[in-house]
């Protein structure tokens, strides 16, 4: 089994090294730092964005906002994720070549989470005619990151360290067919774990997508191995065959594989499923709606485990206005060992964004989702624990542009469970600067209020942001300041919490990073030490 995974990875890495051009039409930029808040996208020019814009996903004809544009400098802007959609450093960003004459401002689209191009030049890409076929062309982008993770203080006798290495490659269209590949791969190993990957290499290898498709045509696909599909995206991977066709606005898909095992995230031919999934789409002048229904039936053996009917809706037919819904219907349960049909809502999330004028944005959100799994996280307890507590229930946002490099943020989040004495209410503001007098940098100010059944306490932090050596370096500091008291227990905690940030392009398509946090508490000081090497092609 080691021995198969390792060849197939080989393997399938040569293909793509074969096949392997770049993609003159466009200007390529790319993902060059990440900070708890900030995503820093890097373009050869900026011309043409501007504060205040959307960055978007569009995938299998979804448009779904992801970024928004808070700074932008000479050659990069800054902004911060919607949705809290997670993005990596290095995915490979595009903006088409300005056309000459074009006066409206750029809008950014993101394509299969790290492809942007300027949406409104798309409708200037030349059509051919009725009886010429588009033949597809290849784009083939990548990334091999290595990195390290160390954890150490003054109470602890041994210290921790872990490297992780990932292999990331996109090729679309292989030798201009309709042939694609997609892997991401990482192996994450410490000194005091080997027996364990000796004994379960999937305790160190990762494997989040390995994967063939090929397109028939424009709407009928195929595809073997393990994938996400965007339109089922909460199943998560599929090990197995995927097929997918349709027909003027109506699509048809059928899935039948495994899901990953629970614990390793390894192959288990246990947990077989499969499913059906019917879609429409739609455009208009404004934006484009995707409904999707799915139905699917998975296994523990040979008994089933869940039935299930998975219903998603995206919608941007309203100009300036973004809807998104999702819901999960279980169908199946098990009374006192009796199979009984059941139609038990078991997820479901809603979420708005809307934007009444160029300064001023709003959102709305519901999520009462189930809890999500981290295979991997270099979260401290500290963000994970206000993450788990802050992501469901309802959610309310406002974004207004004070001045034209001034910002100020608002987010609150409110849940009630039965099962909770005290209702949770989470309440964050920031305050942007994207030009700093003088020393030319941006400076957010921040303060997030918690409030659970069993943690209250306030977060104050402030962050600096400068770039050097024209672009190619950009450092941040940061400091936090954090009080809280377990309500259970009465027990106090406070902390002191420094960060530095360094990201550096050393030659083109080479960057090294480096991140330092240092936790100073009453009974201790803790490290927390992030480095990284990050090769791009």
């Amino acid at each position: 089994m080691k021995k198969s995974v390792f060849t197939l990875s080989l393997i399938f890495s040569a293909i793509l090294t074969v096949f392997g051009q770049g993609n003159a039409d466009f200007i390529q930029g790319r993902v060059s730092f990440i900070s708890s808040q900030n995503i820093y996208c890097k373009f050869e020019s900026m011309e043409g964005i501007s504060a205040g814009d959307t960055l978007f996903i569009l995938s299998d004809s979804i448009f779904k906002p992801a970024i928004r544009v808070d700074i932008v400098s000479s050659l990069s802007c800054v902004g911060v994720s919607i949705d809290s959609m997670v993005f990596n450093i290095s995915d490979s960003v595009f903006s088409r070549k300005k056309i000459v004459g074009e006066k409206k401002k750029s809008e950014l689209i993101v394509i299969a989470k790290d492809t942007i191009i300027n949406r409104d030049t798309l409708s200037n890409i030349e059509k051919p005619d009725s009886d010429q076929k588009l033949k597809p062309k290849q784009v083939i982008n990548g990334r091999i990151v290595v990195s390290s993770y160390s954890n150490f203080s003054n109470l602890s006798p041994s210290d921790f360290s872990k490297l992780r290495y990932t292999l990331s490659i996109s090729g679309k269209n292989l030798g201009n067919t309709g042939l694609s590949a997609e892997c991401y791969i990482s192996f994450n190993h410490s000194k005091d774990n080997w027996a364990e990957i000796k004994d379960n290499i999937y305790n160190g290898l990762k494997i989040y997508d390995l994967s063939l498709k090929y397109a028939f045509n424009p709407t009928t696909s195929i595809s073997a191995g393990r994938k996400i599909n965007p339109k089922i995206s909460s199943l998560g991977a599929i090990d197995g065959l995927q097929f997918e066709s349709g027909l003027k606005s109506f699509s048809f898909g059928a899935v039948a594989g495994f899901c990953p095992d629970h614990f390793d995230y390894s192959f288990n031919p246990n947990l077989f499923q499969y499913g059906v999934y019917l879609g429409h789409h739609h455009e208009a002048k404004n934006g484009i709606s995707q409904s999707t229904l799915a139905y699917f039936d998975q296994k523990n053996k040979s008994f089933t485990d869940r039935r299930f009917m998975y219903f998603q809706h995206s919608n941007s037919l309203v100009k300036n206005l973004y809807a998104f819904f999702s819901a999960e219907v279980d169908l199946y349960q098990l009374i006192d060992s009796v199979a009984q049909n059941s139609f038990d809502l078991t997820g479901i999330y809603f979420s708005l964004n809307y934007r009444p004028t160029k300064k001023l944005s709003l959102s709305a959100s519901y999520d009462q989702r189930k809890n999500i799994v981290y295979y991997e996280t270099f979260k401290s307890y500290l963000e994970y624990l206000i993450e788990s507590e802050s992501r469901k229930g309802f959610g309310f946002g406002l974004n207004y542009r004070i001045a034209g490099s001034v910002r100020l943020g608002l987010r609150t989040i409110y849940r009630f469970r039965a099962s909770d004495p005290i209702h949770t209410k989470n309440l964050i503001a920031y305050l942007t600067f994207s030009k700093v007098p003088w020393i030319k940098a941006s400076s957010t100010i921040t303060s997030n209020f918690l409030s659970t059944s069993y943690l209250k306490g306030m977060i104050l932090g402030v962050s600096l942001s400068k770039d050097f050596i024209k672009g190619k370096l950009n450092a941040e500091i940061r400091y936090r300041y954090f009080n809280g008291l377990y309500a259970m227990s009465d027990v106090k905690l406070v902390q002191n919490i420094g960060e530095l940030s360094l990201n550096y392009e050393v030659i083109k398509r080479i960057t090294l990073s480096a991140n330092y946090e240092l936790i100073l508490e009453d009974i201790g000081i803790y490290n927390r030490v992030y480095l990284s090497f990050i090769k791009r092609f």
